[in-house]
Parts: C-alpha cells; structure tokens; sequence
C-alpha cells in the first residue's frame, strides 16, 4: 500500500474518532444525569471514568460499522488503482429455478438442515440449474471494485459480530451475484 493511501486512512479514521470523543465529551453530563435516574446505586458504585469509557467504546463501535469499514475499503481499493465504489446497486437476471434454490438453501441452513454449508459445492449446484423462466433482482453490495484487469469483486462488509439476517442476506446476494456473473468474485467481510 502506497503512502498516500495510508494517510488517507489515517485521516478517514482521525476526522471518525474527533467527531466520536467531541460529541461524547458534549453529551456526557446528560448521560450522566440519566443514568443517576435509571440506575441510582450503580451509577455511584462504578468510577465516572468507567461510564465514560464504555459509552465512549459503545459509540466508537456502532459509528465504526456503519461506514468507516467500507471507507477505508474503498481507499484501499483506489490505491491499487482499480475503481471502486461504495453501495453499489447491481441489477441481474438468474432463472427462477435459481433463485428458489437459493432460497431453499438459506431456509434449510437457518432451520439446521441438510448439509454443512460449503460455499463451492453450493454454488455450483445453483449455477447448474436451467430454465428459460428468468428474474431480475437488484442488489446493493457495500463495496463493488473492478480490477485494471477487468475482474469485478462484490464485497458485503458487516460488523464484527453481524447478525443472522445480515449473514443469510449477505449469502443470498453472494450466490445470486456469482450465479449471474460467474467471472466474478463475491466475498462476506469482517474487520
């Protein structure tokens, strides 16, 4: 990674972490005030600086995963001199027989049946099937970039500790995605 890329990191996540401590730092004695009312005994057992520092560590988290993650991925992007773009609308066509096996698939795997999940085997049983009937859907990707050698790469950046819908969406628009253009590559990312 170039040296302009990492200070553009580096000042995407400074200008983030200025705004967090400014705006805790605003709103401290009134999380204070209520927290004397909501939990009276708690609130003069634990030292201030705890309370500080675990409402300051809540927000840093929360704001972090709505967007400094796909930022920072997007710098990196750029950087390699692809082209990049964050929430990325895509529009594909899959046949029907597709997409209710994609759909199939996430159910079972929710409800804990059938086989263990593994993402080729998958893949490639959806992408086998044909019929003329065909659907277009619109997906939204976090982060889309396309190579200098023309390859597209799909990315669904979630939190640390994502949920299960977020998962089961993120797999669906994934398989869909590699279903439809198959030269391309989808990935679920963490940080």
């Amino acid at each position: 990674m170039d040296l302009e890329t990492k200070e553009r990191i580096k000042n995407r996540i400074r200008e983030k972490t200025d705004r967090i401590l400014a705006r805790r730092i605003r709103e401290f004695d009134e999380d204070m005030t209520e927290l004397l009312v909501r939990n009276p005994f708690g609130a003069r057992l634990v030292p201030e600086e705890i309370w500080k520092g675990s409402k300051f560590e809540r927000s840093f988290v929360t704001s972090f995963g709505q967007g400094v993650y796909e930022q920072i991925a997007y710098e990196i992007a750029i950087g390699s001199e692809a082209t990049a773009q964050n929430q990325h609308l895509e529009n594909i066509t899959i046949n029907t027989w597709q997409e209710e096996a994609i759909n199939n698939l996430l159910d079972d795997q929710r409800r804990n049946r059938g086989n263990t999940p593994n993402w080729e085997t998958e893949l490639e049983s959806v992408s086998n099937l044909k019929t003329r009937s065909t659907i277009d859907v619109t997906i939204l990707f976090d982060l889309y970039i396309k190579r200098t050698d023309g390859t597209e790469e799909y990315y669904s950046i979630k939190t640390v500790k994502p949920n299960l819908d977020q998962t089961e969406i993120a797999k669906r628009d994934m398989l869909r995605t590699m279903t439809a253009k198959p030269d391309s590559l989808a990935f679920f990312a963490l940080p």
